[in-house]
């Protein structure tokens, strides 16, 4: 099946939960399969050699016990081995995969959007705190404040609108919306007084299509 512009396989099955119904929506993407493979490669990695150092953390207690078998001799020391079996099971399950559980959503198409929608929202709210400076307002009245988070509000309705355009065209594939931006930044007009006419600088090839894929009405 297609989702935003995304291959998956998907099944779906209605079950029982604490006795009331739920559709239980099962994906597994091949591009989230050979990412979760390098990062939970990565993990393992990282973790037998935190144990093999013996600098341990405590919020990989639980891999620990699950994935290695660490024994201690007085003459060899410390030796750690993989418990390949669990690690190969995790692969199994985890790698891929992605499940929802839904008392309302039959489709699953329609699911995972809803899903992937409250993932979009996190990211504007990033967005807010990163790209658009608003971890610390500096300011010093009520008023200003109100001033400052509508104007943010407004920059984030744009570049919100910016992404879907981008998106929707696949320039993600080979731009990012800065690189867009930045673009654009270079490009004046010039008012001559007594004529009505605007005079634009030059456009480069890049904002050529940058126009074209915006609608804008430029010169």
């Amino acid at each position: 099946m297609d989702v935003l512009g995304e291959e998956l396989y998907a099944d779906t099955e209605l079950i029982k939960w604490k006795g009331h119904r739920c559709y239980l929506h099962v994906y597994f993407d091949s591009i989230k399969a050979a990412l979760d493979e390098k990062k939970f490669s990565h993990r393992i990695l990282m973790e037998y050699e935190e144990l093999c150092s013996g600098s341990t953390v405590k919020e990989h207690q639980k891999d620990y016990e699950r994935f290695f078998t660490v024994k201690e001799t007085p003459k060899r020391g410390r030796k750690v081995e993989y418990n390949q079996e669990a690690i190969d099971v995790c692969r199994k399950n985890r790698v891929g995969w992605l499940v929802l559980a839904t008392n309302d959503v039959k489709d699953p198409v329609k699911a995972l959007e809803i899903y992937r929608m409250k993932d979009t929202i996190e990211k504007h709210f990033d967005d807010l705190k990163n790209d658009l400076d608003m971890k610390r307002l500096r300011i010093h009245s009520s008023a200003a404040m109100d001033g400052r988070l509508f104007i943010q509000y407004i920059a984030l309705i744009l570049t919100s609108q910016i992404k879907n355009i981008m998106n929707e065209a696949g320039w993600f594939k080979s731009h990012n919306m800065q690189e867009v931006i930045d673009e654009m930044k270079s490009l004046r007009v010039v008012s001559v007084e007594g004529k009505r006419k605007q005079i634009y600088t030059t456009t480069t090839a890049f904002q050529k299509e940058i126009i074209e894929l915006f609608g804008l009405n430029i010169g």
